[in-house]
């Protein structure tokens, strides 16, 4: 069952033949979960929603938390939209924590590629980029920690041309690539993450997650970075990957667990 997240989307346009945002829960039983709303990745054009969606929120159940995915909108949409999207998804996760049986203080973001800076956008945009539209704007759209996957994080030097283009148009002003580009954005307001790269990634280059560690660490925001030697991009859980990137989901529910997110 998807669960739509506005009654009526903002800017949302029927001509762009894209259907109104909506997660996918998958749920735990019980009260007070931990939980994961999942950001697919795909350059702002298209989302792997399945590969990177669908098939992660399960693994999130195994190590004990619930997910939702979510369909957020991509272009022809330009920002601020799909940070729109993914701010009212955790405000409606953290209105409705109690009859999800989630903890509203536990509520985390992962993203994959594009996903992945769709995720740190909300990490470190923590205001409200919409319109206040009911009582599920009241809540904070913060989320409480983050999981960055191969991410997109720069729309300047090192960044991903696709993507930028996707979100940002051809021709962006020099303040909007910096107020999209995640490593200039972090504050003191930052939460807690988890990164993983690999050093092979030819698409996204691995300097992304440099800048953003380095800006976390400026700004001692904790975190955890792992960049693996082989690997390419789009690996999402590394099932099949022999190669040290498989290795990252078993260290991600470790650091969840130390840092008292599971």
């Amino acid at each position: 069952m998807n669960l739509k997240i506005w009654e009526t989307p903002p800017q949302f346009n029927k001509d762009f033949l894209q259907p109104e945002p909506f997660l996918t829960p998958f749920l735990l039983k019980g009260e007070n979960n931990s939980c994961i709303i999942v950001c697919p990745g795909g350059g702002y054009t298209g989302k792997a929603y399945d590969y990177e969606g669908l098939d992660v929120a399960p693994w999130l159940n195994s190590i004990g938390c619930s997910a939702f995915v979510l369909d957020y909108r991509v272009s022809p949409y330009k920002a601020p939209v799909p940070l729109m999207d993914l701010q009212r998804a955790i405000r409606f996760v953290r209105s409705k924590s109690s009859d999800f049986g989630v903890n509203p203080d536990k509520i985390g973001v992962l993203g994959f590629s594009a996903g992945g800076h769709l995720a740190a956008c909300a990490m470190t945009r923590v205001n409200y980029v919409g319109v206040s539209e009911d009582e599920i704007d009241n809540q904070s759209c913060r989320p409480d920690f983050g999981i960055l996957c191969y991410p997109v994080i720069t729309m300047k030097e090192f960044g991903h041309d696709g993507s930028r283009i996707a979100l940002l148009g051809n021709n962006p002003s020099e303040e909007e690539l910096d107020l999209y580009s995640c490593e200039t954005q972090v504050t003191e307001k930052t939460p807690p993450c988890f990164i993983w790269h690999t050093f092979e990634d030819q698409l996204v280059p691995v300097n992304n997650v440099l800048l953003f560690s380095q800006s976390l660490a400026k700004n001692g925001i904790t975190h955890e970075l792992h960049i693996f030697d082989k690997g390419s991009h789009g690996l999402s859980l590394a099932k099949t990957d022999e190669k040290t990137a498989s290795a990252w989901t078993l260290l991600c529910e470790k650091w969840m667990k130390e840092n008292n997110f599971l």
